[in-house]
């Protein structure tokens, strides 16, 4: 059997998921005072940003306007500054859909996040999956983990979950409310293609495979949603491929990626066919995951809802502010999307991040509670940097002091440099 990286109980806070949420939340506890360990179990940090080759921040910004505006600072800023120092232009890109994204490289990327989290003296575990939670009364004694060695326990006081599918708080009891096919968002898998000449728009991409479905008995479909170019290898990224996908079943997650990969294929065969850009062009790489949008639903104390959103500005407890529209990707067609109502950003409460039942575990990212309409907004990598911040500080306050307290959690965000109100 394998070794545990200590007793348990050696940590004060323990954050499972290494993407953009969970980075966040580990680098807010251990700055809070707190013991951290981060709990990954791909071989790096970045979620579905590397390892799907979803290479644009999107949520640091407001929707529209000549110039952008910022609603997410703190870490998630500091990410940004430090991904600057490292060589990448992180200036935002104003899309079509009238959203300002910032364009990643993933072995930047990368690199920035390991230089990040040890910096800030949180304990990394990458290659690290786990499989059970022991837990009662509502309280988190441990996380059972396990690495080719095998299994090993890793304790805490307080606990976070930034796994995605909210994994930590289904394994620990935690009430998880039903997500049917139809209300589930569909999952990307991107596309990575070098040498492509000139500019090429996403309409030109679905004229491509318009003509190409002329004739043919099993038409591919249709591609919507957005393209990029990559700042340093200048690749193009079309995140234009949606798939309906249960990412919480392997059976499932293999159809899908299988099935999108080979209609990757079909479709740059008919980029090259259709467009003079792609002439010279490879297809560099699919994924090589499927970019999974909506696992698990947590049933929270206030979850974030449709109506913060479409009012717009502050809510009761905000411990973080989000600036992106409802954007749906549910069944065929192009993406939805809704705007932010009254001051084009809202705020999530303290009570989207707390689990009903549970004493000492966050959420953070897209584990966080919200309504449906609201989740199309709340899930995106920009707000996780900031639910996360706000889930590791709680956390963190909790092993300290043993309880919860919002207003202290918002003294300690606006010490950290975090974004509450514009």
């Amino acid at each position: 059997m394998g070794t545990a990286p200590g007793p348990a109980h050696d940590y004060d806070v323990v954050v499972v998921g290494g993407g953009s949420a969970g980075v966040a939340a580990a680098i807010a506890a251990s700055r809070r005072g707190a013991r951290t360990a981060l709990i990954e179990r791909r071989a790096y940090f970045g979620g579905v940003a590397v390892a799907g080759s979803v290479l644009m921040y999107c949520g640091f910004f407001t929707q529209g306007g000549s110039s952008p505006v910022r609603v997410v600072g703190g870490i998630g800023l500091d990410v940004l500054r430090a991904l600057e120092e490292a060589g990448l232009n992180v200036e935002p890109h104003h899309t079509r859909s009238d959203n300002w994204v910032v364009a990643l490289d993933q072995e930047v990327l990368k690199i920035t996040l390991d230089r990040l989290v040890a910096r800030e003296g949180v304990t990394p575990i990458l290659h690290c999956g786990i499989i059970d939670a022991s837990a009662s009364g509502g309280v988190i004694e441990a996380v059972r983990g396990f690495d080719d060695n095998g299994g090993f326990e890793i304790g805490a006081r307080a606990f976070v979950d930034a796994s995605g599918n909210a994994n930590l708080a289904w394994m620990a009891g935690a009430s998880v409310d039903p997500l049917t096919d139809e209300a589930r968002q569909d999952a990307s898998l991107v596309m990575r293609m070098s040498g492509v000449a000139g500019d090429v728009s996403p309409d030109d991409l679905l004229a491509a495979i318009t003509r190409e479905n002329d004739g043919l008995t099993e038409p591919l479909p249709l591609p919507y949603g957005a393209v990029g170019r990559l700042p340093l290898t200048g690749d193009l990224v079309a995140i234009v491929l949606d798939l309906p996908v249960d990412a919480l079943s392997a059976v499932d997650l293999t159809r899908a990626e299988m099935r999108g990969r080979t209609i990757a294929r079909d479709y740059f065969a008919a980029f090259q066919r259709h467009l003079p850009a792609f002439a010279g062009a490879r297809l560099q790489a699919t994924g090589p995951e499927l970019g999974v949008r909506q696992g698990r639903v947590i049933r929270t104390q206030r979850p974030s809802a449709v109506a913060d959103v479409l009012r717009g500005g502050p809510v009761p407890d905000t411990v973080a502010v989000a600036g992106w529209p409802m954007e749906s990707h549910q069944g065929s067609g192009p993406p939805r999307y809704e705007r932010i109502g009254g001051p084009g950003w809202y705020g999530i409460g303290y009570g989207a991040l707390v689990p009903e039942g549970m004493d000492n575990l966050w959420l953070a990212g897209r584990a966080i509670g919200a309504d449906a309409d609201a989740y199309a907004s709340v899930r995106v990598m920009g707000t996780a940097f900031a639910t996360g911040q706000a889930a590791g500080i709680a956390a963190a306050h909790f092993a300290i002091f043993g309880r919860h307290d919002p207003s202290a959690v918002a003294v300690e965000l606006e010490a950290q440099d975090a974004i509450l109100a514009l």
